[in-house]
């Protein structure tokens, strides 16, 4: 890890003191690589009780300008510590601060978060220190406004929080140790406060004028009686000792201030500070009323002994553990008397604890600021997979899905005989009919539908192919087809020309699929066949949504329901709402269709097949054949040779172009036995 170049700061440069008369004006200044502690503050009050923790106090150092924390440095128990105080309560300031101090000091293995809290009554009581562990399914601390909002009102927490480093939850058993054999050196560390910053002493450090709500609520259930009976039985007691005692006895008003005075003295001795290991709650609003408090107690099992404001943002972006002393009970009677007392006990175990974690621990850690960044490079990682196995999943699920919207329509494949036609098509020919005034209007859209007629064998078929490959280049919308065929059964009527386009559209057309989606979901999610009427309104629906769609239908003569269709090409033409939708189709020109096509669409719509262009297509396939052909190829001949000979071939082929002689899917293959 590159060295933070804050580090390289001279031991001797002058730093203003800022240390009042309890502390000692020749401070050590030390390295910022010097630190290994980080110790997170909310309150001022808080950072009073942590700086009066150290044992030493070190002169500040420079920080960079982008860090905007103000840092007190010392040490605790042989461990160089930074302190920083949040500028606002809240999980977001909490996060900024603990980022800026290990970019700043980068050195720092873990952290302290140490303050003051709110705790849920019948667990913990006010003055009592409430340290995060984890508990049931939870790591220490839950942030409980993270969650999500379910039927009944119930609100179901989400996400989790990283646990508390190893070596701090290992000093936390070892104390639990030492308190059952020893007990706990807090109030002894409250003592030396006292000793040390006496002004800090009336509100830091002494509890025995501090009222708790809950221990007084259950005083107040005696009964007036027993209260006037005890009272009486005390004055008589005290009666009974100054008659024994005499004169010499001391006065009552000196009596009263010694009683006192033990009882200042003695309070802490009588009542060790009470700690406790668990869940605290941390959120960015204050929770203040009861039954917030106990629903989120219930909300998180049992669990809860704390809530707060700032833990949350820490334990994702800084290893720490969370210690908070009980200063009220977050409910509406917030006591604020307790705040000082809660921070300094707090404090007190943050330095107990620190006792126990030996400096070669902490340096055996690997620092915050290199963890972090590892977390975060994983958590990269994490992400990117997470959206590639999302996006696979996601695909899987389309692909799933269209695969039964696909069982359900059944619908015939195009694309077979668009293969096959491209397999007969010569290189550069059908250019004719790309260059056609009519098909050029028809491109740009001025013009909705174009019939092409012509005899079997004109090559239609190849034209078609040619019209869908030119307009995959260039076409701004949808493009559908269909190829009517003699030889498959499954190709020849109206409904599966429906199930055949409606299924491409629902493929290419990401506005369409949602009408698609409401019909297959109508019709039991594709247990029943939808009827052909209603997979026309649906294709009808499909279309409307879109700005554009290109329609090739390839050999009208060739389908079983000639009116169906030719009613259906009316009423595209009548819907107003569809003169986006463009249409081409090819026919044979038999009397059915030159009686009604004109009608519908115009004698300026009807292209016929040009004699002359067919002609130089096929002279064009024929001068490929020729040159190709070993036969042509093995001994040179001359070119009006060459010539004589293609002309006979063409002449041959223009001969044969009968019905009778042709495939009916023919382009110009009657040549190939006048060319064996």
């Amino acid at each position: 890890m590159a060295e933070n170049p804050l580090s390289q700061a001279e031991h001797s440069v002058p730093a203003q003191s800022n240390a009042g008369p309890e502390l000692s004006p020749c401070r050590k200044r030390l390295r910022h690589d010097a630190y290994t502690i980080g110790w997170v503050c909310a309150l001022p009050k808080e950072q009073t009780a942590a700086r009066a923790m150290l044992d030493e106090e070190h002169e500040p150092l420079p920080t960079p300008r982008n860090d905007h924390n103000a840092y007190t440095l010392g040490s605790v128990c042989g461990h160089n510590v930074v302190i920083a105080c949040l500028p606002n309560m809240g999980t977001n300031p909490a996060a900024t601060v603990a980022t800026s101090m290990i970019n700043t000091f980068q050195s720092i293995r873990f952290g302290l978060m140490v303050g003051i809290g709110g705790g849920i009554p019948s667990k913990v009581n006010l003055g009592d220190v409430v340290v995060s562990q984890p508990v049931a399914d939870y790591h220490g601390v839950v942030q409980w406004d993270m969650g999500k909002l379910e039927r009944g009102g119930q609100f179901v927490h989400t996400g989790s929080l990283n646990r508390p480093p190893n070596a701090l939850l290992t000093a936390s058993n070892q104390l639990k140790s030492n308190y059952e054999m020893f007990g706990s050196k807090i109030n002894e560390y409250l003592d030396d406060v006292e000793r040390r910053f006496p002004r800090l002493a009336p509100k830091y450090t002494r509890r025995e004028c501090l009222e708790d709500p809950l221990l007084s609520s259950k005083r107040r259930r005696r009964t007036s009686t027993e209260v006037h009976f005890l009272s009486s039985l005390w004055q008589a007691v005290i009666a009974m000792i100054t008659y024994l005692l005499g004169s010499w006895a001391i006065s009552p008003v000196n009596e009263e201030n010694k009683r006192l005075s033990e009882k200042t003295r003695g309070a802490r001795t009588q009542r060790e500070v009470r700690v406790h290991h668990g869940l605290i709650a941390s959120g960015n609003k204050v929770v203040k009323d009861a039954r917030s408090r106990d629903s989120l107690d219930k909300a998180f099992g049992g669990h809860l002994l704390c809530v707060e404001m700032e833990a949350a943002g820490l334990m994702n972006d800084f290893p720490c553990i969370v210690i908070r002393g009980i200063s009220d009970y977050a409910d509406s009677g917030k006591e604020r008397s307790w705040q000082e007392y809660a921070a300094a006990v707090a404090a007190a175990y943050a330095k107990e604890l620190l006792g126990c974690v030996p400096p070669s621990v902490v340096d055996a850690e690997e620092s915050a600021k290199a963890m972090l960044e590892k977390v975060n490079r994983q958590l990269k990682n994490v992400q990117r997979t997470t959206v590639a196995i999302k996006a696979t999943t996601d695909s899987l699920k389309s692909d799933l899905h269209t695969n039964e919207i696909k069982r359900w329509l059944d619908p015939p494949d195009p694309s077979t005989n668009a293969n096959h036609a491209r397999t007969l098509h010569h290189e550069g020919t059908g250019a004719w009919l790309l260059e056609n005034p009519i098909f050029l209007s028809w491109y740009s859209g001025s013009r909705r539908h174009i019939w092409l007629h012509g005899l079997a064998g004109c090559g239609k078929t190849v034209l078609s192919t040619t019209v869908l490959d030119h307009l995959a280049k260039g076409s701004d919308g949808p493009i559908l087809n269909f190829f009517f065929d003699f030889s498959d059964t499954k190709k020849q009527t109206y409904e599966s020309m429906l199930r055949s386009l409606a299924f491409q559209l629902y493929q290419g057309g990401v506005d369409s699929a949602i009408h698609l989606e409401g019909s297959f979901q109508a019709h039991q999610n594709g247990k029943n066949q939808p009827k052909t009427e209603a997979l026309w309104i649906m294709f009808y629906k499909m279309l409307g949504v879109q700005k554009r769609v290109y329609i090739v239908l390839d050999a009208l003569d060739e389908s079983t329901s000639r009116d169906d269709i030719l009613k259906w090409i009316e009423d595209i033409i009548s819907r107003p709402e569809l003169d986006h939708v463009q249409l081409l189709y090819t026919s044979r020109p038999e009397s059915e269709f030159l009686r009604r096509i004109p009608t519908l669409i115009g004698e300026e719509g009807c292209l016929p097949l040009d004699e002359q262009a067919i002609n130089s297509d096929i002279r064009s396939w024929v001068s490929a054949q020729i040159s190709q052909r070993h036969d042509f190829t093995e001994k040179p001949l001359s070119q009006g040779l060459l010539e004589e000979i293609r002309i006979k071939v063409q002449v041959g082929i223009l001969s044969i172009r009968q019905p009778s002689s042709m495939s009916s899917r023919g382009s110009y293959r009657g040549s190939s036995w006048i060319l064996a």
